[in-house]
């Protein structure tokens, strides 16, 4: 059987400020961009019910991802991946739209 290629690759960004920083040193918190509204450059549609629909469905959601030494990056969804955290159920989840459009 032939291997099937997938893209997994989404426009995921991760930021820490001093802001976010927990008391306890075994925690951080950061911000974390995982899609947006609209269709994306491989053709998937993120229309408006969708995205809600993903919102809601975000706390305690693990953040997996992989890890690539070389580019000192997370690169996405591969083969093996590891687990870096949790979305926060007590956070606020929004939408914010960045300069280049996208929502």
């Amino acid at each position: 059987m032939k291997k099937r290629t997938i893209n997994c690759s989404i426009p995921a960004t991760l930021s820490f400020s001093k802001e976010e920083q927990n008391e306890n040193e075994r925690f951080t918190r950061g911000k974390l961009r995982v899609f947006y509204k609209g269709e994306t450059p491989d053709h998937r549609l993120f229309n408006d019910t969708f995205s809600e629909s993903i919102i809601k469905s975000l706390p305690y959601t693990p953040i997996v991802s992989y890890y690539d030494e070389e580019k000192d990056d997370f690169v996405g969804h591969a083969t093996e991946q590891a687990i870096y955290g949790i979305v926060d159920p007590c956070s606020e989840v929004v939408f914010e739209t960045r300069d280049d459009g996208n929502t």
